[in-house]
């Protein structure tokens, strides 16, 4: 990895797939580009690329955007177009045909007036009869400090395990709080490197539906993404413009 934030972005989301067969579908079903929002380092973006899509790489880190083009080029990918911005300020009128927001993406936008602000933009950004889908986790687990045997995160690189291991959940009025503790491994010394932790909304998909239609969305349906290991599962809401 070229940058700690994109080694713990792929310790932490890079080996999650549970979820890619549903955009590839979505992608063979939608005409013209791809804008993956929250993108990071790729997992989506360049799973696409490699299989014929156009693909827009949108993301707020410009550390996880350059390992995006470095892993694409390493692959042999074609170039994928990155754009470093906030998705809630990110206009490209009427260009795509599909915009997908992975994981747990609209969690991040600071609640509804955020949402309501990425929906606005999303909404000019695709062509006529395009779609919006949007993945919710399921934020229903409880709170409180998980066993210390919970499975951990790793990721080999060389001669080094990095490991990141959830260790509470904390529920609070708008969401949920993980926290992680983040670890390296060089043969057997093992060196702590403190904890991590993030805030999540909760969005519930009905209310996201009334969002979008308020944004002029139609309702498309939804589908599901089964848990995986130790990620949650998730409802993807299919809209349409």
């Amino acid at each position: 990895m070229r940058s700690d934030a994109a080694l713990w972005h792929e310790v932490e989301c890079g080996g999650y797939e549970a979820d890619l067969h549903l955009w590839r579908d979505l992608a063979l079903r939608h005409e013209g580009p791809v804008l993956d929002v929250g993108a990071g380092s790729g997992r989506v973006a360049r799973t696409l690329v490699a299989e014929g899509h156009e693909v827009v790489a949108l993301d707020n880190d410009a550390e996880l955007l350059d390992e995006l083009s470095l892993r694409a080029g390493d692959a042999g990918l074609p170039a994928i177009e990155t754009v470093c911005v906030d998705a809630r300020e990110y206009v490209d009128a009427a260009r795509f045909g599909l915009v997908i927001v992975p994981m747990q993406t609209v969690q991040l936008l600071g609640g509804p007036a955020g949402r309501a602000r990425f929906l606005a933009c999303a909404h000019s950004s695709l062509r006529p009869g395009g779609g919006l889908a949007v993945a919710v986790a399921d934020l229903s687990a409880g709170s409180g400090t998980l066993p210390a045997a919970y499975t951990p995160d790793r990721l080999q690189l060389g001669e080094s395990t990095y490991e990141s291991r959830p260790t509470c959940v904390r529920q609070t009025a708008e969401g949920l709080v993980i926290e992680r503790a983040r670890s390296r491994t060089d043969g057997v010394e093992r060196q702590s490197l403190g904890t991590w932790s993030q805030e999540i909304d909760r969005v519930d998909p009905s209310a996201l539906e009334g969002e979008a239609r308020q944004a002029g969305f139609s309702l498309q349906g939804r589908l599901a993404v089964p848990p995986s290991g130790a990620y949650a599962g998730s409802e993807v809401v299919l809209l349409g413009r």
